[in-house]
């Protein structure tokens, strides 16, 4: 079994929240973690299923930023990591935000309003406070490797701790109506989500899911600082999984899935979805040599297996080549050959369908999952459901309207395609106005993972957004 190289993001004994977009990237989907376990997948599925899981928040359809406060008290923003080092002094304050997002019109509006009134509202704290929730302070926590990306462990497998200085930075989305993607939010926003303590080399030593925020929004509660000159601030309250009706029912239909994912290639339930991915692509690359003759060292699977589902892109495209010698028992042929089928399968197309095909299976399970869970859910961050929801459904009927206008094939396919994920979520009726929800879950080894889970909204978006997005 070929050994992965990257880790998914994780902190001893300490959720992580990876927010959208600007500093913090990509929130990863169950389906992208690598090191999943098939017996975690099928504890957490139980677990979302019969309304196990209790750390569960409405993923916001808005725009990612985070702010800290200076030894001066002025509010300072971060959208990147230069942002964050040396606890901010790079750091950008109101006037800053305005002009990184100059001239984009309504995102010049979400991105320095919010600016504006967040900045306002947290200077109203009194300086105690204000150094008490953002002021460095000494912690103890999981030491990291001489590259920062790892986490230093002893001979029992537990984390090394060390005592650092580190920084709070309070994460937040802005909901200005003009720039949300799908959802039709009525109102204005800025949602505080959790806080990411950096060390003062900008790495991330420490975070929570949710209390900070809540405290910083009963701290300006306090002072009626809560509703500003363009926005209301707000946290995302907890919510609670309802049980679906037919839980049994639902939960051996995922069990069988997972176990037929598992069994394909003679896994264990202590292997993760890792070894599964790693395995398909090893099959798919034995497949393309074998067929032309050629035979593939077991170095080199493991190379290519790395470099397409891992991205880890050492040695180059043409290292890798020189790896599959003209001289060899394989005759000078099938070397070219394999050089080219290589060659084309890196291209970035090629691979992202090679990820995709890859995956596809255990996302379809997920996507179900997110279906069924989200078709259980009353509350969402929306004024007016209702309302919003009928704003979803025009906008589908004119993105139909349109497609049927055009008359290319290939638009009516796709289109279809994104019509049938919303089809198995009981249709355009069910359409609820909520990108989905992100939620906290401890593996069995203790650590704790941060996921999102959006049912058919990725395919929902795609599909509002077709010929906004569609190039010329």
């Amino acid at each position: 079994m070929v050994k992965l190289t990257n880790t998914f993001s994780q902190y001893n004994k300490n959720p992580l929240v990876l927010l959208e977009g600007g500093l913090y990237g990509h929130m990863s989907h169950i389906w992208e973690d690598h090191e999943l376990t098939f017996t975690d997948l099928s504890d957490m599925i139980d677990s979302l299923l019969s309304g196990g899981i209790e750390s569960i928040k409405e993923k916001v359809d808005g725009q990612a930023l985070a702010c800290s406060m200076d030894m001066e008290g002025n509010v300072i923003f971060a959208r990147n990591k230069g942002h964050i080092k040396n606890f901010g002094e790079k750091a950008l304050k109101w006037e800053g935000v305005q002009e990184t997002f100059a001239d984009r019109g309504d995102l010049t509006n979400a991105f320095s309003f919010a600016a504006q009134d967040l900045s306002k509202a947290l200077c109203s704290l009194d300086r105690d406070v204000q150094e008490l929730r953002f002021g460095p302070y000494d912690a103890k926590v999981p030491k990291l490797s001489a590259n920062g990306k790892d986490i230093v462990k002893d001979r029992n497998g537990d984390p090394v701790m060390e005592t650092v200085k580190i920084k709070r930075w309070l994460n937040f989305e802005i909901v200005w109506p003009e720039t949300t993607n799908v959802v039709p939010y009525n109102h204005r926003l800025i949602v505080l989500h959790n806080y990411d303590a950096f060390d003062i080399e900008g790495r991330r030593r420490e975070s929570d899911f949710n209390d900070f925020a809540e405290t910083i929004r009963q701290d300006l509660e306090r002072i009626n600082k809560l509703v500003q000159k363009r926005f209301t601030i707000s946290t995302v309250p907890l919510m609670k999984l309802p049980q679906p009706r037919s839980f049994e029912n639902s939960k051996e239909s995922y069990i069988v899935r997972i176990n037929k994912l598992r069994d394909e290639f003679r896994l264990t339930d202590e292997n993760t979805l890792g070894d599964y991915y790693s395995v398909k692509i090893k099959n798919k690359i034995l497949e393309a040599a074998t067929s032309i003759g050629y035979s593939v060292s077991e170095s080199l699977l493991d190379i290519l297996i790395n470099r397409w589902l891992n991205a880890v892109k050492s040695p180059s495209i043409r290292e890798i080549e020189k790896m599959v010698p003209f001289d060899d028992d394989n005759g000078g042929s099938a070397a070219v050959t394999f050089r080219g089928w290589i060659k084309s399968t890196d291209a970035k197309d090629m691979q992202k369908k090679l990820l995709s095909d890859t995956r596809g299976e255990v996302k379809d399970m997920v996507i179900d999952l997110g279906i069924e869970v989200m078709g259980n859910l009353a509350d969402f961050l929306a004024l007016n459901p209702s309302e919003s929801t009928n704003q979803i459904r025009a906008a589908i009927d004119k993105v139909i309207k349109q497609t049927e206008a055009t008359g290319n094939a290939e638009y009516t396919r796709q289109i279809e395609k994104y019509l049938e994920t919303i089809h198995k979520a009981g249709g355009i009726d069910k359409v609820v106005p909520s990108e989905g929800f992100t939620f906290s879950y401890r593996k069995k080894n203790g650590e704790y993972a941060v996921y999102k889970l959006v049912g058919g909204f990725s395919d929902l978006n795609n599909l509002i957004g077709f010929f906004k997005y569609k190039r010329a």
